[in-house]
């Protein structure tokens, strides 16, 4: 079993545990040893999507806004990192014929992170930047090629929205866009708060763990 001080992440069919490192220092004030570790941690996550990125894997950047959740602010993100778990696994389902007969390896990859509105976000209204304190996940959906779907990420997203999102949903909206620009930028601007200090690497929501992920 993990220790509460190790990230556990799937790496060429085996897990890989790397060392958490706690979020104890206010935004720009981290020592140099803590923010050494999160770059190579964050650099090593980098590295890993490329090679997928480059073997064939189709891009995606996925958006999960939420209804008012009740509760404290770590109450909020771990019904946000639940949904998350069940979304990746009804997605599933749409781009994995058999996904319980198919190997984690080929299955899509969830790389999220808790994210907040910044300035230059034009994505996200005013009413949902007031919602739970303006958080919401954001992450890098990687498709392998033996996906089934005929269809776009972003066209099945937005045709079964109200299967995913809505009034009666954890989920008030699901958004989906294909990366058509360097991927890199895309890891920087995912990845913001981090270096901003307010997330670790120890947030970052890797699916799937395994095969349980599908059973929902």
């Amino acid at each position: 079993m993990t220790s509460s001080n190790e990230l556990s992440i799937w790496v060429n069919c085996t897990y890989t545990t790397l060392p958490r490192v706690p979020n104890t220092h206010p935004p720009h004030s981290l020592d140099i040893t803590m923010a050494a570790t999160q770059r190579e941690l964050l650099d090593s996550l980098h590295d890993w999507q490329t090679q997928l990125i480059m073997g064939g894997h189709d891009p995606y950047v996925l958006t999960l806004m939420f209804n008012p959740i009740g509760g404290g602010e770590k109450a909020i993100m771990r019904a946000m990192v639940r949904e998350t778990e069940l979304t990746y696994a009804r997605l599933l389902t749409r781009l994995i014929k058999k996904p319980k007969r198919t190997p984690v390896e080929c299955m899509p990859m969830l790389f999220a992170w808790p994210d907040w509105p910044v300035h230059k976000n034009e994505k996200i209204s005013l009413n949902e930047a007031s919602i739970n304190g303006g958080a919401h996940i954001q992450g890098l959906f990687l498709i392998p090629q033996v996906s089934r779907a005929k269809k776009d990420l972003s066209e099945i997203v937005g045709e079964k929205q109200d299967q995913f999102a809505g009034p009666n949903h954890v989920l008030a909206r699901l958004h989906a866009v294909r990366v058509d620009r360097t991927h890199k930028r895309v890891q920087d601007y995912l990845s913001k708060f981090v270096k901003r200090g307010r997330t670790t690497m120890s947030d970052l929501i890797v699916l799937p763990r395994t095969h349980t992920e599908m059973d929902r």
